[in-house]
């Protein structure tokens, strides 16, 4: 039978595994006992006296104990050693209350799974997946993504769903996107994009004051094809000056804000040039073949004339 010592009692034995606390009766209560100074000298400290029949309250603890010993409050509790439940914890009772964690790391070694799969750590795996119970990347998001200050990858990035971003998209290293897609200038794979094709909006519906490009063979004249070096990484290309494209077609020719320096060329946006100057070559050609079937036909006349 387990040996008792009230409340004010000036010694307890030394033995191996830790004592308890009998809150309602304010006793210790010794399965064996424990080194150091006397238990009940810390216990009084703390637990001056009890007062009232139900909901007991530890004075000068903070702490609240029901009639069945289960802990209802603690106000303030400052621990410097560990602390090991078996239980569940509850903390907090209202909207307002908050837990800070002033410690430096936190350590979570069978991970964490909070309100049903909204947010989950992986600790295996070193994975986090928001609304994924398995995540299967580094970060794992099932559902919308919506960020107002934007957003940075640092690797490669999966997307097995619709993916929609209200900015401009930098990639390759581009951290301050002016288009919808920005690449580096760069001829390295990181600066190009491969794709089975591109479409882009064309219908009449979207369009006013269509006419038909005038002069196309004059136009296509005044451009000037070049062979050229590039100066990041000395790769041999071709292509045009896009400086020089905007004299002739300003607007497939996106410039810096100095309306000088010209910053990107449409190559695009030339096939309709030449679309138009090869059907004008073409009418060209047909009527310089009419006439030199007539020519040859007035030649044969002339010869056969003479052979008369």
């Amino acid at each position: 039978m387990a040996r008792s010592y009230p409340k004010g009692s000036s010694w307890a034995p030394a033995v191996a595994s830790p004592a308890r606390v009998d809150v309602k009766a304010s006793r210790v209560v010794s399965r064996d006992a424990m080194t150091g100074p006397p238990l009940h000298t810390a216990i009084d400290h703390a637990l001056t006296r009890w007062k009232g029949t139900t909901g007991r309250k530890l004075e000068n603890s903070g702490i609240t104990v029901d009639d069945s010993n289960n802990l209802l409050n603690i106000n303030d509790l400052q621990v410097s050693g560990n602390i090991q439940v078996s239980g569940n914890i509850y903390l907090g009772n209202a909207g307002a209350d908050q837990i800070t964690i002033n410690a430096q790391t936190l350590a979570l070694p069978n991970g964490l799974n909070m309100d049903s799969n909204t947010f989950v750590i992986d600790s295996t795996n070193n994975r986090i997946g928001i609304n994924s119970a398995s995540p299967s990347h580094a970060l794992t998001i099932v559902g919308a993504i919506s960020s107002s200050a934007g957003a940075t990858f640092g690797h490669n990035t999966f997307v097995t769903s619709d993916f929609f971003v209200s900015g401009n998209v930098g990639v390759g290293g581009v951290t301050s996107p002016s288009y919808g897609i920005d690449l580096p200038n760069t001829t390295a794979n990181r600066g190009q994009i491969r794709a089975n094709s591109f479409v882009t909006y064309s219908s009449f519906k979207l369009k006013k004051d269509i006419t038909q490009i005038e002069n196309p063979l004059e136009k296509i004249n005044k451009l000037v094809g070049v062979d050229f070096t590039w100066k990041s990484d000395d790769t041999k290309d071709i292509g045009f000056i896009a400086e020089d494209v905007g004299k002739v077609l300003p607007e497939i020719v996106d410039y810096e804000d100095n309306g000088v320096d010209a910053k990107s060329l449409n190559y695009s946006r030339l096939t309709a040039l030449l679309v138009e100057g090869i059907k004008k070559q073409s009418l060209k050609i047909s009527k310089q073949e009419k006439e030199i079937e007539d020519l040859k036909n007035q030649i044969k006349i002339i010869f056969d004339n003479l052979k008369n």
